[in-house]
């Protein structure tokens, strides 16, 4: 069987299954329209009468059965106003790789303050636009090899790559692995200090980010823009109450001044995190693969999302703008990051320590 013949042959058989279960008739109370992107065949279901979207969206069960699918590749099923959108798991057989290459190939990597993710259901890029007040922050979630890093480093990449120093800079924080998966960052010239590796150092960092948003709102300027990647967030914010205290304040004012933050984390509850404010003003939700369905609701900040059903490793659901949508992320390799512009490294006047 092609994946031409899987696609095909699944959207006839949930068609069927919404006949069987809703009593819901293809091209007469909906029009369908498939896709086939890399992870998933999407099944658009358009001009439903909205008092049949709780009843479908309680079908994902029965749906998953109709397709052929097992428990462990099931259905997602969301919505977008009259339009329902089926999302079935392919066979591994018919994925089809995200590369940076075709990213590249494609023309979607933009300049600026602007990272493309992936893509999405439609073979459409996903980017983040952090020059938007509301995609100033992002979360990165997800269970162990969902892919959090390499999301993080994909961004990191973007924004290194389209930018100049005197547009963007980086601070990277890993004091849960001392910087182990991220050693192809070292000496390039968008770092505005090494990778941050240690506890007490990521604190003085962090003070001078506290200056520096005085320092911007007294003289008026918000360049060049800093993103902090801080990956195994809760490794930090364990260990650290003036961190948790000094990203919140970053969360709720520091895109205002061209300060961003990039945080990757396995459990985003406000237990974990020590800080409501620093989840609340954190509003776009990049999810891979979580364990339950309360997880999900406690990564993306929504219930029914479906985040547990996804595939694994770069099958991701981002929460944006523009609502709740799937992307799979591009797979970014050391010999990607080797070619950004390597140079001297300065440190930054950091404060004292207090220890």
């Amino acid at each position: 069987m092609t994946v031409k013949d899987f696609c095909y042959t699944t959207a006839e058989q949930i068609m069927t299954g919404l006949k069987q279960e809703a009593n819901l008739d293809p091209y007469t109370d909906y029009q369908p329209k498939a896709y086939n992107s890399a992870r998933v065949m999407s099944l658009y279901l358009s001009g439903i009468n909205p008092h049949h979207l709780s009843a479908i969206m309680g079908l994902r069960d029965q749906l998953t059965m109709w397709a052929g699918l097992d428990d462990k590749s099931k259905i997602r099923i969301g919505w977008v106003g009259t339009t329902i959108l089926l999302e079935v798991p392919k066979p591994k057989q018919y994925w089809k790789e995200v590369t940076v290459e075709i990213l590249e190939q494609r023309h979607m990597i933009r300049r600026g303050a602007v990272a493309t993710l992936g893509l999405g259901p439609q073979d459409e890029p996903k980017r983040i636009d952090f020059k938007q007040a509301a995609m100033a922050h992002i979360f990165i979630t997800g269970q162990t090899r969902s892919g959090k890093t390499n999301a993080q480093k994909l961004i990191g990449w973007n924004l290194a790559r389209n930018n100049s120093p005197d547009e963007a800079r980086l601070l990277i924080f890993d004091v849960a692995k001392r910087g182990y998966k991220w050693h192809d960052f070292n000496n390039i010239v968008h770092l505005a200090h090494p990778v941050i590796t240690k506890i007490d150092e990521a604190e003085q960092v962090l003070a001078w980010l506290a200056a520096e948003i005085d320092r911007r709102a007294d003289r008026r300027y918000t360049t060049p823009r800093i993103f902090c990647l801080i990956d195994e967030l809760k490794a930090l914010t364990d260990d650290s109450k003036m961190a948790t205290a000094t990203l919140s304040r970053i969360a709720s004012i520091g895109g205002e001044f061209g300060l961003h933050l990039i945080l990757a984390t396995q459990y985003p509850q406000v237990k974990m995190l020590g800080s409501a404010e620093l989840k609340r003003n954190v509003t776009t939700r990049l999810c891979g693969k979580v364990d339950d369905a309360q997880a999900a609701t406690n990564s993306l900040g929504i219930k029914g999302s479906g985040a547990e059903t996804l595939g694994g490793y770069g099958d991701f659901l981002l929460k944006d703008l523009d609502g709740l949508n799937r992307l799979t992320i591009a797979k970014i390799e050391d010999t990607h990051i080797n070619q950004l512009e390597r140079g001297e490294v300065t440190r930054l006047a950091l404060p004292k320590s207090n220890a």
